[in-house]
């Protein structure tokens, strides 16, 4: 493994009820890394406790990743939330405020497989290509919201109006500060957010705001570095992308409010017996289906838990005390 760091660091912005998976989300990029890659954690003075920190810089020193502490200037006036999606979502738009060069945003929902940091290498940006992302995918539910928003008398999402197929998620993102700012964006989201919201008929945060302000200067990436684990009310996911056989993952990222770390081991156990009838149906044709995706994170959080019994013994038990607290459900 080389010692050159990568052209974009890996920004990534989340609070103490997400410190679990995102311990679980760099140790499985350390483990399929290529080369050595730096972390950028957004850091509001509120999102994280000091206790968290330290465990965060004892982490990523162990596992040699280079980082440093980014300064969010979130302030308690951005209060707007949607269903699982904190008002902390939205302090991921300063990064593009306030870095000085090219970067790579992710959510720490997510795994970092095998190829995953081919992400880190900068593309060439310009007038009209400030920023990389992977689409949506689901246009169907995009035109559906807006339907059932014009029954109920209610602004349609201008956002998804006016992109149609090219709305994109905000789990990933590789973006040009500079160009951002040229463009006055950094003043424009805020007063969006704060004045022109509702207006607009946005609802999703930062992904309906980046969607509005980024219209016709984005290139999509594949979505092999943006796969949605999405089950549950979402049970047609699989079909909808290529199989993983087809399309090797390299970010899986675990969206919505469901996520497997919180799948309690009787919920675990269910889970494993719907993978055999899966396989019965399948009549032997298996292919990468919801199931197996959660499953994958199971298996790195197994391998995460191999790893940490071999630090520290303190670092370790603080690990088992954090483990002990997440809030596990039955499905």
């Amino acid at each position: 493994m080389s010692n050159r760091l990568p052209k974009m660091p890996l920004c990534v912005l989340f609070d103490d009820a997400y410190l679990y998976p995102f311990l679980i989300a760099i140790y499985s990029a350390a483990l399929n890394r290529t080369e050595t890659f730096s972390l950028v954690i957004g850091d509001t003075g509120r999102n994280l406790s000091p206790k968290t920190k330290e465990l965060i810089e004892i982490f990523c020193g162990i596992l040699e990743i280079p980082f440093k502490w980014f300064a969010i200037p979130l302030d308690t006036s951005y209060q707007r939330s949607f269903v699982h999606v904190p008002p902390l979502a939205v302090g991921r738009l300063f990064f593009l405020d306030l870095m000085e060069s090219p970067f790579v945003y992710s959510d720490v929902d997510v795994l970092f497989l095998a190829g995953w940091d081919e992400i880190l290498l900068e593309p060439t940006f310009s007038q009209t290509h400030i920023a990389s992302v992977v689409l949506h995918g689901d246009t169907d539910w995009i035109q559906r919201i807006n339907q059932n928003r014009a029954v109920e008398g209610l602004p349609q999402n201008q956002a998804m109006i006016d992109n149609e197929n090219e709305y994109f998620g905000a789990g990933l993102l590789i973006a040009d500060p500079q160009l951002w700012r040229e463009r006055g964006f950094n003043d424009e989201w805020k007063e969006i957010y704060k004045a022109r919201f509702d207006e607009l008929g946005l609802w999703i945060l930062e992904q309906d705001i980046l969607n509005y302000l980024l219209k016709g200067l984005t290139k999509n990436i594949s979505v092999a570095f943006n796969y949605p684990a999405q089950w549950r009310e979402h049970p047609k996911n699989y079909r909808t992308y290529a199989p993983g056989e087809a399309l090797p993952i390299k970010i899986l990222q675990f969206q919505g409010n469901a996520k497997p770390w919180n799948y309690s081991e009787q919920s675990r156990a269910k889970l494993f017996l719907k993978t055999q009838d899966f396989f019965t149906k399948s009549a032997g044709t298996v292919e990468r289906s919801t199931y197996f995706l959660i499953m994958e994170f199971w298996l790195y959080e197994n391998l995460f838990w191999h790893w940490a019994s071999q630090q520290n013994e303190s670092f370790f038990e603080e690990l088992k005390t954090i483990h002990l607290g997440i809030d596990r459900k039955d499905f």
